[in-house]
Order: C-alpha cells, then sequence, then structure tokens
C-alpha cells in the first residue's frame, strides 16, 4: 500500500510570535496526544517580518507551558513557495488572510482557525500584542478551534 502523503498546515499571523506559534504549538500537541503527529507537517508564519528569527513572544511561550504545551520555533516570514506547498494555509484574522489573497496565495487552501470551531462566537482570533492579560484568551479560542481543526482533517484523511 503506498505511503499516504502528510497533511500540511501553516499557521499565519501579523509577526508569528503571538497567535500562529501558539496554534502551530497547540495542533502539534493536540495531534501528537491523540497519536496523529505522523500524519501532519506543521509549522506557522508571519505576513510582516518584523520579527524574523524571533522565538515566541514571552507571553506566548508564559501561557503555552501555564497549559502543558511544549513551546518551540522561530518566526519566520511566509514566502512565496508557501503557497503551493500547505494543503491548509489557517489565519488568525482577516487582515493576514487578505494579505495572502493579496500576494496570490489560491483562496481555496486559505481559511480563519475560528472558521473551524462552531461553537465560535466569531471567525477571528484577537491580537493579544501590547494586552499581557490577553494572552489567556487567545489560547481559550485557539484551544477549541485546534481541536476542531484536526478532528476535521483526521476525518477527511488527506492533504485538502
Amino acid at each position: 500500500m503506498p505511503k499516504r502523503s502528510r497533511i500540511k498546515i501553516l499557521f499565519v499571523c501579523h509577526g508569528n510570535i503571538c497567535r500562529s506559534p501558539a496554534a502551530e504549538c497547540v495542533f502539534a500537541a493536540l495531534a501528537s496526544r491523540q497519536g496523529a503527529a505522523g500524519l501532519f507537517e506543521i509549522d506557522s508564519a508571519g505576513v510582516s517580518n518584523e520579527h524574523g528569527g524571533d522565538a515566541p513572544y514571552p507571553d506566548t511561550q508564559g501561557v503555552l507551558r501555564s497549559r502543558g504545551y511544549e513551546v518551540f520555533g522561530r518566526s519566520r516570514q511566509v514566502m512565496a513557495r508557501d503557497a503551493q506547498h500547505f494543503d491548509h494555509i489557517v489565519c488568525m484574522d482577516r487582515q493576514n488572510l487578505r494579505a495572502l489573497l493579496s500576494r496570490g496565495f489560491p483562496a481555496a487552501r486559505l481559511s480563519l482557525l475560528r472558521a473551524h470551531d462552531p461553537l465560535a462566537q466569531h471567525d477571528e482570533v484577537g491580537d493579544p500584542w501590547g494586552y499581557p492579560e490577553k494572552f489567556e484568551g487567545m489560547l481559550d479560542v485557539i484551544e477549541p478551534a485546534c481541536r476542531a481543526l484536526l478532528a476535521k482533517l483526521i476525518r477527511e484523511g488527506s492533504p485538502a
């Protein structure tokens, strides 16, 4: 039987130090806990390069660790080749999504993270940058959205 290709997913926010690395870490942990880590190639990036090479923001690291998630990754900017490499490019807000559309990313591969959560009140993950008290809330909406996205992708069982 031929080996199934991994589902490639890229999480995107503005600077790739708060929301998208948090989603990457949460999604990776959830996949691992379900024994599905090998099904996925997971990464994150930012539409901006202002934090290129930086570790996730300290408040992001703190909230992830406080909930038992491993923290990893370095900020990078979205590259043109990401448009074809990744099966699913999951944006944190509409501004990120519009930025990728304007760069020629295929709409069929783009989505908003919270759009995958059937219980979400709206479809954006708010940017906590500059508001330390908002990092817990950021993770409160990323976790269920990542659970819902993971379940959907496992159900579908193959790249987009």
